[in-house]
Formats: structure tokens, sequence, C-alpha cells
């Protein structure tokens, strides 16, 4: 007994599973973890190393170099690029984006033997390396703690406090804070009384080496008792500090002892310069980013997150507020509810449609089907770990109408059996078995014309690998149902008409659709000539279309870089912000404006890239209540900065669907003299300069900056027992201070810094020669006296390399009026003007590299997926004229999808990609319905084969139409999607001309192979 036969007999059976899919699937769609955006892993990582004192040529050759060479021997690497500036180095190490997310951990502990095993080769001086391998991780709950009449560690002991309570909820991984000053421990030394007493900063120094060395002591027997030697040599408060005792030696009056607190003041600071600043709409503030634990349903993490956060308030002084920057609990709940409405009104337009076409009873039943398909999917979504978020949520879109094809097909082969009046069991078992084989055989088709996403080795194809599962699972439970539920239900809801009258206005539509496939049969040259004529215009206009990679998101908010020239402080540029922050909040519909300096935050979202720390650098995060202000607000602020701070430049980012890149458009020029690449950057800069559309044209080498390189007069610093260090401290008391110690502040280790009073005098380069220097003698001694050389000269602040090639990048933005690619295009053709010497070559990163490696990373499981496709027609059909009918009309459905982006202005990007190469298994399972019912007509009806063919056209209209209008009108409300409104217009118009191209060019191919003319009268 078949599983049909069996869901007919036994219909309490197929009716008690049909409602625990019901009951599953509401269970499990209150279960499944719920995102704003697919997760992807960032197979990133940074190794910083501190060499103080070098220069960034210093630091590229004898660190950076270093660095690069261990991890060049790690396997499946993309790429290693590095950045050397003064006193330190950056190197990001990229993983191939191929390699499985479980396996990246044990690269970075690959990567951190490595650079454990490169210490030793590292010049004196260089602190050890330290190894960021969470660059990648997301921090999706950003809150900023905002303090009104508060000190900054006031603000900081409440925030650590927040921090403390909302770390410990479940569903929460880990918490960073962002804006946090360094505190530390400062001791200011008044240099008259260090010379009353004889003391120079070396003494200083021994005695708090000596103090902190480890007092280690074996026990002391005590009887039977072992007893344990504490000698606690650590600094319990600041009055302790004051009270160390530095030195001592006889005097008249007895010994004199020596206190800190006798040559200067401790008190307790912040590690100067500032290194990060925050600010909330101008008020101070440090951030807490939280990070979701992965699985969790995010809405229920931030309810829980939003009680306790209730709960603090209570005990939060008033003036301490927790403020809202980035809440992904609040953006996954709105993007959902969106999603979710849509998926509510797709249902219902495709219901709709059916119950227009089909009737109440047969639409319904077909209906419910798709309902069932949908909630079975969910609740396998439970187990596979698939959450919902934007992709597997607009997946089910997407499938709207394939999800009913199989349904229509029984219930509609019903229809027609009921019309024969065939007794009624034949008549629900008939067309269920007659086409069990071909849908099988159509939806793993469709089910296949999916793989390609999910077997892209890139980031890419782990954002949207969730569309495959979703169609796989919900085309595959809609086969099963058109088998099962669909007779089931139209045995229990259908009624048998032996009395039904033709629908004369139907008959007249079938009439006039078989005589204009006459007319087609009947001049087969000219038809095949039109087709062949449409598709090379459409070839034509393709290559006019707009060319884009992943669309810009819906988020009502965006981000401003702000840099303001290399080189300057961190509290000028806080300034420059101030000024904007204080401009943006005049506008009525910016919301908030969250201000970092010097640094951006963490990844608070999984399509942006993070500043590393630059004290020129404040990114400003501003929500906004319109989606559209965001241009004007944009256009405005890059306005009055021109006109206002004309030194400051200031970059808009909006935020994006799927893959980030720093900029649109970049070309990176790799050789050996930074002279030669500057010189060349130089002119792509010119060239970019006369391109219509390309702003904040600029380098990532950025402008050069002066240094002072003094150089130190050997006879007199010997004689006053001077070293370089000495100087070097002496720069460090006189300014930032220099460590000297370390203080236990509760749990926090704190360092002790030696400062100099100074007054109110500041070092610059008219005083800095006045610079008391002290060696080994006991006097100091002014710089001037030993330093000649006073010349400044220019440095490179940043030098750039790529696979340990050094590499300049030429970037800029566009204007908005032109694409990236268009504007990219441009500047292409201009670089033949431009003689690269030999050993230096260029090639285009950007948007356009990630758009062709993901393209190509899709492309190549094409033929996979052709050869599955294809193979599984050659086993429906078993043999080849068949199956090269059905893949013959595949590139012409860019017929429909060309003129449809023309017509709603949109660009040919990654998602109409993923249309297209998807709309192939909507075109073949439409035809195989319809050269399966013609082989039927020949084989089992014995019809002759020009009536087959022309009987089988017209009997398949109805459900290839409705199966075609089904899925098109199911699109509809991803139109207006950011990220699946290339998509959609893509399959839209391009299923609406392969289902006029099924049902007339299908038949005539098949004439035209197998040579079949109408019989002679």
């Amino acid at each position: 007994m078949s599983i049909i036969d069996y869901s007919i007999k036994n219909r309490v059976v197929t009716l008690f599973f049909t409602a625990m899919i019901v009951i599953g699937g509401i269970f499990a769609y209150f279960k499944v973890g719920k995102l704003e955006d697919p997760e992807f892993k960032v197979k990133e990582a940074i190794v910083l190393t501190v060499y103080p004192g070098a220069s960034p040529h210093e630091v590229e050759l004898e660190v950076t170099d270093a660095i690069e060479n261990a991890l060049e021997q790690i396997p499946n690497v993309e790429y290693i690029e590095s950045v050397s500036k003064a006193n330190f180095s950056e190197v990001k190490i990229k993983l191939s984006e191929s390699l499985k997310n479980d396996e990246v951990e044990q690269y970075w502990d690959n990567v951190r033997k490595k650079i454990h095993d490169v210490k030793s080769s590292l010049p004196p001086g260089t602190m050890s390396p330290m190894v960021l391998d969470d660059y990648g991780a997301v921090y999706g709950i950003f809150l900023a703690v905002t303090s009104d009449g508060y000190s900054k560690k006031e603000l900081e002991k409440y925030t650590k406090y927040i921090k403390r309570e909302l770390q410990s909820l479940h569903g929460v991984s880990k918490s960073t804070l962002v804006g946090k000053n360094e505190s530390a421990i400062e001791v200011v030394i008044n240099r008259d009384k260090m010379a009353t007493y004889g003391l120079n900063d070396k003494m200083i120094m021994a005695a708090f080496i000596g103090q902190a060395l480890p007092a280690y002591t074996p026990s002391v027997d005590q009887g039977s008792q072992a007893l344990r030697v504490s000698i606690d040599n650590r600094f319990k408060s600041v009055e302790e500090l004051e009270n160390f005792v530095l030195f001592t030696k006889p005097g008249k009056n007895g010994e004199v002892v020596v206190r800190i607190k006798d040559i200067g003041e401790v008190h307790e600071t912040y590690v100067t310069p500032v290194r990060t600043m925050m600010r909330y709409n101008e008020k101070e503030a440090i951030g807490l980013m939280l990070s979701p634990e992965k699985g969790t349903n995010v809405v229920d993490t931030g309810k829980e997150i939003d009680k306790k956060i209730e709960e603090l308030k209570q005990f939060l002084p008033v003036g301490i507020e927790v403020e809202k920057v980035y809440y992904q609990p609040d953006l996954v709940k709105a993007a959902i509810n969106v999603f979710v409405e849509n998926l509510i009104v797709s249902v219902a337009v495709v219901i709709g449609i059916l119950l227009f076409t089909m009737g109440v009873r047969t639409g319904l039943i077909i209906g419910s089907g798709l309902v069932l398909s949908i909630l079975g999917t969910i609740i396998f979504m439970l187990p596979a770990k698939i959450d919902m978020q934007r992709v597997s949520l607009g997946s089910f879109i997407v499938a709207m109408g394939m999800l009913v094809d199989n349904a229509i097909v029984i219930a509609d082969g019903i229809l027609v059996e009921f019309e024969h009046k065939e007794d009624r069991f034949t008549a629900l078992t008939k067309t269920a078995k007659k086409t069990a084989i071909p849908l099988l055989g159509a939806t793993s088709i469709a089910i296949i014309a999916f793989l390609p996403m999910y077997l892209m080795p890139t980031d890419a194809g782990q954002y949207v690998s969730s569309l495959f599962w979703i169609m796989a699972i919900s085309l595959g439970l809609s086969w099963i149902l058109a088998l099962t539920q669909t007779p089931v239900f139209c045995d229990m809801f259908l009624k048998m008409n032996p009395d039904k009258k033709p629908n004369k206005l139907k008959e007249r539509f079938y009439a006039k659709c078989r005589s204009f496939l006459v007319k087609v049969l009947d001049h087969r040259k000219l038809s095949l000539a039109i087709v062949f004529g449409a598709f090379l215009i459409s070839m034509v206009l393709f290559f006019r279309l707009p060319f884009t990679f992943f669309p810009d998101s819906d988020k009502k908010g965006f981000v401003i870089n702000v840099w303001t020239p290399v080189g300057t402080t961190l509290t000028e540029t806080a300034k420059v912000s101030k000024v904007l922050e204080e401009e943006i909040l005049k506008d009525k519909d910016v919301i908030d404006v969250t201000a970092s300096i010097g640094a951006s935050p963490a990844r608070y979202y999984i399509a942006t890239i993070p500043e590393l720390p630059n004290t020129s650098l404040s990114q400003l995060i501003i929500t906004v209540k319109d989606l559209k202000s965001i241009d004007r607000i944009g256009k405005y602020i890059k306005k009055y900065t021109a006109e206002n701070i004309p030194d400051v430049k200031v970059e808009i980012r909006k935020y994006v669907n799927g893959i980030p890149t720093k900029y649109p458009i970049e070309l990176r020029i790799l050789g050996p003299d930074p002279a030669v690449l500057r010189n060349l950057a130089d002119q792509v800069i010119d060239i970019a300069k006369t391109v219509p559309g390309a702003i904040d044209i600029q380098t990532d080498w950025r402008n050069k900056v002066l240094t002072w390189t003094p150089e130190l007069y050997q006879p007199n610093q010997k004689k006053n027992l001077i070293t370089p260090f000495d100087v070097a401290n002496s720069f460090s008391k006189a300014t930032d201070g220099f460590t000297i110690g370390k203080y236990m502040d509760g749990t926090d280790i704190l360092p002790i810094l030696l400062k100099e009073q100074s007054g109110d005098a500041e070092i610059d380069m008219n005083s800095v020669g006045q610079l008391p220097v002290w060696g080994m003698g006991p006097h100091s001694v002014p710089l001037n006296q030993f330093v000649f050389n006073n010349k400044l000269q220019w440095e490179d602040p940043e030098i750039w390399r790529r696979d340990g090639v050094r590499a300049i990048q030429v970037q800029c933005d566009t204007n908005g009026d032109r694409t990236a690619e268009s504007i990219r295009k441009d500047i292409d053709k201009q670089l033949k003007n431009i003689k690269f010497p030999e050993k230096y070559s260029y090639e285009w990163s950007g948007e356009y590299y990630e758009q062709q490696k993901n393209v190509k990373a899709v492309l190549q499981s094409v033929p996979l997926q052709c050869i599955l496709m294809f193979s599984i027609c050659v086993l429906l059909f078993a043999c080849l004229r068949d199956p090269i009918i059905i893949f013959a009309i595949l590139p012409l459905s860019f017929i429909g999808i060309v003129p449809g982006l023309f017509l709603t202005g949109r660009s040919f990007g990654f998602m109409s990609i993923i249309g297209a190469i998807s709309l192939s298994g909507m075109m073949i399972k439409n035809s195989i319905v319809l050269v399966d019912e013609i082989k039927y007509e020949i084989e089992v009806e014995k019809k002759e084969h020009y009536t087959a063919i022309l009987d089988s056209a017209v009997s398949r209209i109805r459900p290839v139409t409705m199966t075609s209008a089904t899925t098109i009108f199911g699109m509809l409300p991803l139109i207006t999607d950011p990220l699946y409104g290339d998509m959609a217009i893509t399959i839209i118009f391009g299923l609406t001309a392969s289902t006029i191209l099924t049902l007339f060019v299908v038949p005539l191919l098949y004439a035209i192979f197998y040579k079949i003319h109408p019989q002679k009268q």
C-alpha cells in the first residue's frame, strides 16, 4: 500500500500528524533563537606589539617583519595585512573564509604559539605581543552610562557595578567597556626638595624596584607545625605610599629619613594622555557592551536586561542614567515583527489568489498545506539551530509560491478527475500517483537551485546559508503534504458534481491559447527568431544595468567618522567632535548622538569594521527618527565641516546588509619604495578627482608628519653620566610620567607614575632645551647642553603592508548619485595612462574585491548544481532530448529580468545573482510538469503526437500559471525590503517571462527536437 492510499484510508493518522505539526510549529516559534541578522564568524585576529621609542620605519623592519614571517607559517590564510606606526605594530591575519567555524579557535592557538616563538627575536625593549583573537566578536547590546554632576571615578564605579550585574544574566556571554580611562597613582616630585636631600631619579626608582621584588621566604618551624612566612610588600593606601621611605642617612640631629611626602605629592588620577573618551548627547559617559550567547533568543535576553536595569535604578543615585546606543533586542523584535507581517501578507495574498482562481474550498485546502509547510519548517529549525533572522524569515517569503506548487498540481488533477466522473477513490489517488515522482524530481531541482548559496566558501555564503536550508526543508515538506494531507482534505471538503456545467469563459480562454500555440508551431522559424531577438536585446540592456554588492540596511541610524589631521591630540579631537555633536543634535530628526573619541567601540553590528585607537578619530553613532533623513543630515554635516573646520574630514557611513568594506572604492598599489608608492598614489588621486561622483579621496598612509630627531653630543653626555634612557625618562616625567611601580586598589592593579612639577609651564619646541635631565650625578643638566642638530623632518606616520609587501591604498567614497562600480570603472579606464615601474603593481580592493570573490564563490558551484539538476531530469525522462529542451529555456529568463530591473531602477547585485540562479529551479520545475504531461499523453493516452503537445500545453496552463502567480504575488512584500528587493524584482519579472516561455516555447522546442508536425488532412 502506497503512502497516498494509506493516508486516505487512515484519515485519523493524517489528521493526527497535521495537528501535531500545528501545535509543534507554534511551540517552536516561541523557542527558536531570534537574531537581527545571520551570524557569521569573522575569521580575523590582530597582533599588537609595542616598541617604545621606535619610528614607523624601525617598527616595520624590526618588529612587523618578524611578526609577519611567523604568521606566514599558518596555513589557510587569505591575507596578512600590517600597519607600522611610531612605537607600535599592528598585524592583522585573515583566515580563509572557507574554514569551518569550529576550526578557527585551533588556528588562533597556533597563532599564539607562533607569536610566542618569535618573542626572542624581537629587539630589546619590545613589549610582549598581544593576540586579539576576539576582534570579530559582536557586542549587539551597546549601552551608555551617563552622569550628571559626578566625577569620572564615580561614574566608572557605578558602570562596573552595572556591568557586573548584567554580566551574570543568562544569555550574556561577555562584556567590555568603552571610554573608560585607566586609573593611576601619581607621584609628583619637587626638584628643589630633591636637591636638598641629594636625591636623583635613579635612587627613587631603585627604592621602588626593591619594594616591588617578590618577597619569597621558607617556612619556620613551630613545634610540629611549619608556619608560612608572609612578607607583604604591597602598598595598601595612598597614605602608606606617601610615607614610603626612600632614603635614610645620619644627620646632626639624628637619623634623617626621607619619605615620598618629603619631596613631592601623591594623589590618585588617570593615565595621561587620556586614550579614549565617550559622550552620549554631550554628556560624559562610559559605554557598556554586552555580547549575547550564541543560539539564545536575543529578544528574551533583552527583556531580562531591561528588567535588571529597572531593578538597578533603585540603587543608583539620581543623575546616573543607562541609555541605549544600539540595542539588538529591540531591533530584532522590530525586524521580526515586520517580517512576520510581510509573511502573513504573503500567505494571505497567495491564499487569496487560490480562492479567486480555484474556488473557496480548493483554495483553502491548498492554503492549509502552505501554512503546515511553514509550521513544519519552524519545528525543524529548532533542533537544526537555525535562528529566525533577516535571511531565514525572508526565505519563507521567497519559498511562499513554490510551497503551493505541488498541492496545486494534485488538487487541480483531482478536480479534473472529478469532472471526468472517475470513482472517488481513483480520482483522489490517480493524479498523486501519476505525478509523485515527477513532482519529487521537480521539487528536488527547486531545492538544488539554492545549493550554490550554501556551498559558497565565504562569509557571504555563511550569511545567506539559511536560505538553502529553509527552502530544502519547506519544499520537501510541501511535497510530502501534497501527497498525504492534500488528498485527505480534498476527500473531506470537496464534492463531486456530475451535473456541473462547463465554464464557457474558461473554455474560450483555453481555445485562444490553443490557437496561439498552433500559430507558434506553424511559424517555427519566426517564433524562434522573435525569442532569440528579445534575448539579444536583453543582453545588450544587461550591460547598461548598474552593478552593486550588498545594499544598505534599513536601520534608522548611521555613523560619522571624524578625522582631524594626523598627530592631533585627543583633547583637540574631542573639542572638534563636540562642535559637530552640538550641530547634529540641533536637527529635529536626530534622536541621539554617541561620540567615541580616540577609537571606535567594539563591533556592535556584524556589518561594521571597528577602527583601532587613533587620537585623530572621533566616531559619531547617530540614531534618527526617519530613514530618509540620513542623506540630508550627512550632506549638511559635510558642508558644515568644510565651511567651518576645513582641515577636518568627515566620512558618512550607512549601515549595510551583508559584508562591509571600509571604503566602497579602494585601489591598492604594491611596491618596495614608499616615495614611489606615494607618487603613484598621487597620480591615481589626480585621476579620481576628475571622475564625477568620487568624493573624500585619500590614501591610507595619510599625510606625512613632522618629527624631531635630536642627536646627543656624547662627550657632554658621558661627562654628566647621562644615557639616552635618562633623556627619555626626563621627557616622560615632564609630560605623561613613567611607571615606577604598582599599586593594588581592591582587585585593580594601578600603575604608579613618577612626574615632575612644572608649574604652569608646558614643554614645547621653544622650551624643550631647558628640560632638566638627571643622570647618575647629583645635579641635573639642561637638555640643550648635550643635544645638537635640532632638525625637523617629515616621515610617514603609517606604513602599510599586504602579505609582506609595502602597499598604499587610494580610497574614495561616492556622493550617492552614482554606484561605486561605475566610478571604479571610470578610474580603471584611465590607469593605463600611469606608467608603473618594474616591481610595482596594483589591484582593486574595497567592494569590487568582495563582490568578485563572492560572485566567483557562488558561480563555482553552479556547474555542480546544473549537473545535479540535469541528472534528475535524465532520470525522470530516461533520455537526453527532454532535459536539453528544459535547460534550453533557462537563459531566456533574462528577457524578463533585465527590463524589470530597468523599469524599477534597481541594480544587478549579489542578491540579484542569487535570484537569477534560484529562478532556474522554478523554471525547470514548471517545464518538467509540462514535458511530463506531453509524455503521458503520448505514451499512456496514445494520442497523436501533435495533438498531445497542444492538449498538454493547454491542460497545464492552470497549474503552471497558478504556481508562477502564487510565487510572483507572494514575493510582492519583499520588493521594499533593502536586502531582498533586487532579488524579488529579479524573480518576479524573470518568472513572469519564463512562465510564458514555458507554455509556448517548450512545446515549440519539443516539436522541433522530436520533428513533430501536424498530420496532413
